[in-house]
């Protein structure tokens, strides 16, 4: 089942999957249900409700962004109400989203759910000098990461469920690196290609319906050079937040 608030990207890469995956016996039946509108909103009764990577996307950009400068993202430089902005759209979203579940959910019923970290900022040094300075000073990425206290406190004020788990894990950059004890990776440019295509996948459709298409080959080719001579240096980690709740 895929929940999306824009069914024609999801809908138009149907067709190269099924291709891809027709080959593979494990993968040649299986449904693919689309529902039209928000996760965050009212669905229908459930047992189980598993969101990966989805939850730290906002509804909407907080008012006011104007402050936020050549920023596109909570930055070193943003003002801090810029930070507050962002932290009261997210506890706003993520309110509703607990308050949308506990209709559906079933008594007993669990939801699951991660919360990822996100690399944007290197996405906007990778678009200096491909994308009009303007254009990018007038873009901001409606995401959030929140602190496991914000997220329990945002539970436990809704009321609906009990706390299950709640829990931070760290992982490389490159997800298919799973050597954690070494400081940094190998020169190997796989490391900073794989990156690349996993964030691709996630904020490209994004970029082009704000930036357009033309530029983001080099884009994303940029990010990955910077990510190759980061991680030749120092093995960058990312933290990610799993969170397990029971209806009540």
């Amino acid at each position: 089942m895929i929940l999306t608030p824009s069914l024609n990207p999801c809908q138009c890469s149907m067709p190269s999957i099924i291709r891809r995956t027709s080959a593979n016996i494990l993968f040649r039946e299986y449904l693919v249900l689309f529902m039209g509108g928000s996760f965050l909103t009212r669905l229908k009764s459930m047992h189980l409700f598993h969101s990966s990577g989805s939850l730290h996307w906002l509804s909407q950009l907080p008012e006011g962004l104007e402050i936020n400068g050549p920023n596109v993202y909570m930055a070193k430089t943003s003002p801090p109400i810029v930070f507050e902005m962002y932290r009261m759209q997210f506890q706003k979203d993520f309110a509703m989203f607990l308050e949308s579940r506990s209709k559906e959910t079933m008594h007993g019923g669990h939801i699951w759910s991660s919360h990822l970290e996100d690399e944007m900022m290197w996405i906007q040094v990778a678009m200096i000098g491909l994308v009009k300075e303007s254009e990018i000073k007038s873009f901001n990425v409606p995401m959030y990461t929140p602190y496991k206290d914000e997220v329990m406190d945002l539970i436990h004020k809704q009321g609906s469920f009990s706390l299950d788990l709640l829990e931070s894990y760290e992982v490389n950059w490159d997800p298919y690196d799973t050597d954690y004890a070494s400081v940094k990776v190998s020169d190997e440019p796989i490391h900073g290609k794989r990156v690349a295509k996993i964030l691709r996948a996630a904020v490209e459709p994004m970029l082009i319906t704000y930036f357009g298409n033309s530029a983001m080959d080099m884009v994303f080719q940029k990010f990955e050079k910077y990510v190759n001579e980061h991680l030749s240096s120092e093995k960058t980690k990312h933290y990610v937040i799993l969170v397990s709740i029971t209806k009540i």
